[in-house]
C-alpha cells in the first residue's frame, strides 16, 4: 500500500513529511483494507500460502479510469516487490499490422516501465523494437536497463 500511495499521490505542497503524508493518505483514504485473518473461520496463527489480486481505482482527476492492480501473497516461494507501469496502446502505431511471432493473441505487447524494489533492485523499460537483420518489418520485445 505504501508503494501504491507513493506512485499515485498528487504533488504535495512541499517536501515536508506531513505534506507528503497528507497526499499519501488521500490516495488510501477511500479504500477499505481487508485482512485474510479477518475472514470467517481463519485461525489467527494461519501460515497457509495465500495469494490475492485486487484492482483499485484512485478517485482523483489524474488517475481517473486507470486501474491499479495489486498482487500479494504470504508464504510463497519468492519475495518480490515491484511497480509495473503499462503504457496505453498507441493509436495508429507502426506495429498495428504486425503480430509478435510468439504472441497467439494477435496483438503487440504494451510498453512497460518496471521498478523492482526487491529482490535485486532495478529499473528497466520494456519496449517493442524492430527485430534486427530481417528483410521484413517484424518486432520483438526489448529490455532497456
Amino acid at each position: 500500500m505504501q508503494i501504491l500511495s507513493i506512485v499515485a499521490m498528487e504533488k504535495p505542497h512541499s517536501t515536508k513529511d506531513e505534506d507528503v503524508r497528507d497526499e499519501k493518505v488521500k490516495v488510501l483514504y477511500p479504500e477499505h483494507q481487508l485482512s485474510y485473518l479477518d475472514g470467517k473461520g481463519v485461525p489467527q496463527d494461519s501460515t497457509t500460502p495465500t495469494y490475492a489480486q485486487v484492482i483499485l481505482s484512485i478517485n482523483n482527476e489524474r488517475w481517473a479510469g486507470i486501474p491499479f492492480i495489486l498482487r500479494a501473497g504470504k508464504a510463497l516461494n519468492q519475495k518480490k516487490a515491484e511497480v509495473r507501469i503499462q503504457f496505453h496502446d498507441a493509436l495508429g502505431g507502426m506495429f498495428d499490422e504486425d503480430i509478435h511471432p510468439n504472441d497467439l493473441s494477435g496483438s503487440v505487447a504494451r510498453d512497460e516501465l518496471v521498478i523492482r524494489i526487491q529482490p535485486n533492485e532495478a529499473i528497466y523499460l520494456k519496449i517493442n523494437t524492430k527485430r534486427p537483420d530481417e528483410m521484413r518489418f517484424s518486432i520483438e520485445e526489448t529490455e532497456l536497463d
